[in-house]
């Protein structure tokens, strides 16, 4: 049995605990946890507005025997928390509750062909609230989301390789006070006087097809997946894709890759539209994206080093977007947005290569480079696909300090393409470009065999930074923990 806990800065606390129980065959685990804090936001009237709290519990459960392994598993959250401006910056005092649901059962037998059978289910519920706690200025949405599937997928080695065949059907049923299309009958919501009004259901279907070769020095692994939604009369659509490396010496590889993938616009995407905030748009198609990349990794008992090269040509890429003097988003398609990037990243092991005499564990070191060729109107915003980590530079540290006592350090310096609207209390005076930042955290462990003391301190320098949007991010925070292990 595990038991963890921690406390710290703007209130903060969690705690949980995670308890294995094997019988003959059967393993079970069960866990839970509890997390809360005041938040470190407050609004234009002075209240908190990012304190949150949310409480979870999983368990998983496997049986095995010599013909199959059998596993299942079920879990609970529930989540309130402050949401600022996240929908909207001229509302400050935001608010959301979340609840989720979620089961699922499958198999994998034993043999020359296997078969992996899964079915699932998820329900998710969901009441928003503009202004908090205030549904008589502006009624609250509610939302409440069923997704059950069904998947088999089989297994099987010849000569020739590796074979994969698999096929899936995936439902998606949302009800909801503003989402979706009126229902023909409305139905009551848990917990309040209000009535679910709008509706929508759709089904995917997809097939795959997946075939691995392995050789000596030579990897191939080429597949493809058809794909229907029932929101879309175009039949089934194929995304192809393909995998190669070549071991050009014991530590050195290159490969490359290939690959065709798509996305479906998410309800909110299609139907939230509000007077104040959103307007959404039914008529989206899906995004496509095709994927290519090119690289080499280098190991041996000392260093592994990546270095990549990679270009993705995306259509109909969905965004939220708006004028600079407008308050309402509205969903679109992107014509083609194309992105071209670099990333490298290299971890030097010390500890591996001389054991416990080593006073640095470990070095790592990574730059990520992204460029797209459409820019960013600087009359108009984009909240997603045009606001991009441009550049991204990461190292961090573990070293030993003394006997059981160790400590590692982080420092990022990130800088982010595009703007953001820049409010002063709920008025709008222009648009603001996102400056670049770097940040220092560092946690400090006493490591000892069946327990861990930690102390961890995050923005160390206590700098002043804008990662998404207008939402101001946490300055200097510490927290303090423990994990413990009881042999039960």
């Amino acid at each position: 049995m595990d038991i963890f806990g921690s406390a710290g800065s703007y209130g903060s606390a969690n705690g949980g605990a995670k308890l294995n129980i094997s019988s003959g065959k059967v393993i079970n685990m069960v866990s839970g946890s509890y997390n809360r804090s005041d938040g470190y936001l407050r609004n234009s009237e002075g209240k908190l507005t990012a304190d949150f709290n949310s409480s979870k519990l999983f368990y998983q459960g496997r049986l095995s025997n010599s013909s199959a392994n059998i596993d299942w598993l079920a879990g609970y959250s529930d989540r309130n928390y402050g949401s600022n401006t996240f929908y909207s910056a001229k509302y400050d005092n935001q608010f959301e509750h979340t609840r989720k649901f979620f089961t699922s059962v499958q198999a994998q037998t034993n043999g020359d062909i296997q078969f992996k059978p899964v079915v699932y289910w998820t329900r998710g519920e969901d009441r928003f609230e503009l202004i908090r706690g205030s549904e008589d200025k502006v009624p609250f949405n509610y939302h409440r989301t069923d997704i059950f599937g069904i998947n088999l997928n089989a297994y099987f080695s010849t000569i020739l390789g590796k074979t994969a065949v698999g096929a899936e059907m995936r439902n998606e049923n949302i009800k909801s006070t503003v989402l979706g299309e009126l229902l023909d009958k409305p139905l009551d919501i848990n917990g309040s006087d209000r009535q679910y009004t709008k509706g929508l259901d759709r089904t995917n279907l997809s097939i795959h097809l997946e075939h691995n070769i392995l050789l000596n020095n030579f990897t191939l692994s080429a597949g493809m997946m058809a794909t229907k939604n029932s929101m879309y009369d175009d039949g089934f659509k194929i995304y192809p894709g393909i995998d190669a490396s070549y071991r050009l010496t014991p530590h050195l590889k290159v490969y490359g890759s290939w690959n065709r993938s798509l996305r479906l616009p998410t309800f909110t995407e299609l139907y939230y539209t509000t007077n104040e905030t959103h307007q959404g748009n039914k008529n989206l198609k899906p995004e496509e994206m095709t994927a290519y990349e090119l690289g080499v990794k280098y190991n041996n008992q000392l260093i592994n080093a990546t270095a990549a090269l990679f270009h993705h040509r995306g259509s109909n890429l969905i965004d939220w977007v708006k004028s600079v003097d407008e308050e309402v988003w509205s969903s679109i398609n992107h014509t083609k947005i194309n992105s071209t990037g670099l990333e490298m990243g290299v971890t030097m092991n010390f500890a591996e290569l001389s054991k416990e005499n080593s006073l640095i564990r470990e070095i790592y070191l990574g730059y990520t480079y992204i460029n797209q060729d459409k820019k960013e109107n600087p009359d108009e915003v984009s909240q997603y696909a045009l606001e991009y980590l441009k550049h991204k530079f990461v190292v961090r540290l573990d070293h030993k300090i003394w006997s059981k006592l160790e400590a590692n350090w982080s420092f990022r310096w990130q800088d982010r393409e595009g703007n953001y609207v820049k409010y002063e209390g709920k008025n709008s005076v222009g648009t603001a470009d996102y400056k670049p930042y770097s940040l220092l955290d560092s946690k400090v462990v006493w490591n000892a065999k069946d327990y861990k003391l930690f102390v961890q301190a995050n923005n160390i320098f206590n700098k002043e930074y804008i990662d998404y949007g207008n939402v101001l991010q946490p300055g200097f925070c510490i927290m303090a923990g423990f994990n413990y292990h009881f042999n039960l």
